[in-house]
């Protein structure tokens, strides 16, 4: 029989502790029944919580029984200590965090099970949580199980904050014990950022910690010989009384989970690490603060629906962590320079306020002044090489539209980059097909894949011949399933709202140039008209891309309102190759693991077969009617022809392959 709760939590790490004390302070545990779960029984000090603020703020009063040390100077480096008025910075150690929330479980009779949840999942019967092969319901679930990260993309780093400290005991006593080391640089870097944290507790305890920002782990054996030389040289003789070992962390990378109804995310999971320096701690306990406030506002209705507090953290301080990783990890060596630039040149409070989001734009340029500019340049334009492509065809455009379309070097130059985008990228992209299912193709597999690909080249061509209607609207379909599929992927949408994309965009592109587009159409045999479309139509996608800060998309839509000024080949053929074929061909080197060069060489046989295709569409084939634009409407049904088997393709490939956005 499955057991019904009215609160799980899933994990009692120091968020699930945060929220336990939060909730038990509003009398929230009185009548309810509570199931705690968590693998470890926290019965030793695994690690130490430390955070700076004020004597009036919340944090300080809540967990002042906690706070076993404080200090309020900080010592840059031998002789010189900077106060940090109006903040102080206390230590809690992990074991009297897990201690008094053992005392509140106890004291309040919660249940808890000493096994890590396997799935925290939702049915008819409402949410529920499997362990060991038991399933438990309740009315809401607090997660804070570890996160899961997609692979980085683009821009996106991973890489770890790792620390080995000492807990040691000295022979000779400590000079001064209220100043306290935040990032001492004094230490061997070995290609990544490297400093030490120093806490002393009494004249003769204190906490040496090496911390390693870095994508390798730091190690014991890494930490032995610095921690060493360290201790000799500012403490003397010593002896270790407990070690420290842990890592966090540093990523802007999406988490493969989202918020479900019933569910909240605490901790790491929630998105409460700050990405450049894994603090969370004072974060968590607001997190705490607002989901007890939310629970307390509704205990009188008889069911407590609380949301998850979004993200508490502004966008723009995502601008500068995902800076701030790029120079991390591309080049470590930067990093003494530009956090000692920060602690000795800035104000600390103004430091602590700006690592905690709370300071003004006026503030935060006030801080980047007094930091190494070089850096940060070659960060922002690492972070901005994603938008090259877009700002490319952004220029491209305005070029086309306001410097004479007609004149003839302008048309020269526009039909020069759509042959050498078909060249580079639209037709080899298609011509990757036969890698698609597999990374290897052998002689023997050739014959069938091409004569099944012909056949279905054939099949689109014989409608064409006999039914251009018909002929049209499959086309048309599959082109909006497969554009909209391949945008999806990069935009994080549904299968179903990147259909209705891609059918919005191929309504844009044609209504937008309803003229032309009837023109062409009736070359290939088409007798109907085209309705008329404006960049209205795009709104909803363009209110979309700003609610969810999809910043790619919004981009994408700029450059495609524009593509209404210029001629509808133009308009199609720079979506078609910059955007739709870019993006296809980065999510098949995602999977075939090849370099451009390796890909656009393995693409070189059927890319020529395809060029040779074209040549004998253009030479025989029938058409209805003769104009001007009878060459671009042949050149339109060989592509409907070629892509109709590559679309089958693609659609097979993007169901059998977890790719994420290139």
């Amino acid at each position: 029989m499955s057991k019904t709760y009215d609160y799980i939590f899933v994990g009692n790490g120091a968020s699930t502790a945060l929220l336990i004390h939060a909730m038990n302070q509003r009398k929230l545990f009185s009548g309810k029944k509570v199931l705690i779960l968590d693998g470890d029984a926290k019965t030793k000090n695994d690690r130490t919580f430390c955070f700076w603020a004020d004597d009036k703020e919340c944090i300080a009063q809540d967990l002042g029984h906690l706070i076993k040390k404080s200090w309020n100077t900080m010592e840059l480096s031998k002789g010189e200590a900077v106060p940090l008025d109006p903040f102080r910075y206390h230590f809690i150690s992990g074991l009297d965090l897990y201690d008094a929330t053992r005392d509140i479980i106890q004291n309040e009779q919660l249940e808890i099970i000493h096994h890590h949840a396997d799935i925290v999942a939702s049915n008819s019967k409402g949410k529920y949580v499997i362990v060991n092969g038991e399933q438990y319901f309740a009315q809401h679930i607090f997660d804070s199980r570890p996160p899961k990260y997609f692979e980085p993309k683009n821009q996106e780093v991973f890489m770890l904050q790792s620390f080995v400290g000492w807990f040691i005991q000295t022979e000779r006593p400590i000079e001064n014990v209220d100043l306290f080391r935040w990032m001492d640089f004094d230490v061997e870097q070995n290609d990544f950022t490297q400093f030490m944290y120093v806490l002393p507790f009494d004249a003769h305890n204190v906490l040496v910690e090496l911390t390693r920002f870095g994508q390798e782990s730091l190690t014991d054996d890494d930490a032995f010989p610095i921690l060493h030389d360290y201790i000799e040289q500012h403490f003397g003789d010593y002896e270790i009384k407990e070690t420290e070992l842990a890592g966090i962390p540093m990523t802007n990378c999406a988490m493969s989970h989202s918020d479900r109804k019933g569910v909240t995310l605490l901790g790491a999971r929630a998105g409460m690490l700050k990405p450049t320096t894994g603090y969370a701690f004072k974060m968590m306990h607001e997190h705490a603060l607002r989901i007890s406030e939310e629970i307390s506002k509704q205990e009188n209705d008889g069911l407590c629906v609380v949301k998850s507090p979004k993200r508490m953290v502004k966008s723009r301080f995502e601008f500068y962590d995902a800076l701030l990783l790029i120079v991390l990890t591309r080049w470590p060596h930067e990093g003494k320079d530009l956090f000692n630039a920060l602690l000795r040149k800035v104000s600390l409070p103004l430091v602590m306020r700006f690592l905690e989001h709370k300071t003004s734009l006026k503030e935060e340029l006030n801080v980047f002044y007094q930091l190494p500019w070089r850096p940060f340049l070659k960060a922002l334009l690492h972070w901005g090489g994603k938008h090259y492509r877009q700002l490319g065809i952004f220029i491209y455009l305005l070029l086309i539209a306001f410097l004479k379309p007609d004149n003839i070097w302008i048309d020269l130059l526009s039909f020069g980059v759509l042959i050498l985008g078909l060249i580079a990228i639209g037709i080899p992209h298609g011509a990757l097909d036969h890698l698609v299912e597999s990374c290897v193709f052998g002689t023997k597999r050739f014959f069938n894949f091409l004569g099944l690909y012909l056949l279905m080249m054939g099949l689109m061509a014989t409608i064409w011949m006999f039914h251009p209607t018909l002929a049209l609207l499959i086309f048309l379909i599959y082109s909006a399933i497969h554009f909209g599929q391949t945008d999806g992927i990069e935009w994080g949408m549904s299968n179903i709202i990147s259909w209705l994309w891609g059918g919005t965009l191929l309504f844009f592109i044609l209504g937008s140039h309803q003229a032309e587009a009837s023109v062409i159409l009736s070359a290939m045999g088409y007798s109907g008209t085209i309705p008329y479309a404006n960049v209205f139509i795009l709104t909803p996608w363009f209110l979309m891309a700003w609610y969810h800060k999809q910043w790619s998309m919004f981009i994408t839509l700029i450059w495609l309102s524009l593509t209404a000024m210029v001629p509808l080949i133009y308009a199609f053929g720079l979506y078609f190759i910059f955007q739709h074929s870019a993006l296809g061909w980065g999510h098949l080197r995602q999977r075939l693991k090849l370099t451009h060069f390796q890909m656009w060489k393995q693409s070189l046989v059927f890319q020529l077969g395809a060029w040779i295709f074209l040549l004998v569409y253009m030479y025989y084939w029938p058409l209805n009617a003769m104009n001007n634009n009878v060459g671009w409407s042949v050149f339109f049904i060989f592509l409907s022809s070629l892509s109709f088997p590559h679309v089958l393709a693609m659609l097979r490939f993007y169901n059998r392959n977890a790719v994420t956005k290139v």
